[in-house]
């Protein structure tokens, strides 16, 4: 078994996941923001 190749794939892993996490919250996040924008654009009537 060669460790090497095991901690990195780990390592690999952890960083797709947080990467992935992070991608996903922020699209949630600018979605909420455009759904606030356009509902102040319908409150404003813009």
């Amino acid at each position: 078994m060669n460790w090497d190749l095991v901690i990195i794939g780990t390592v690999a892993k952890s960083f797709v996941l947080q990467y992935s996490v992070t991608v996903c919250f922020l699209s949630v996040f600018t979605n909420l923001r455009l759904v606030k924008d356009d509902e102040a654009c319908l409150v404003k009537n813009c």
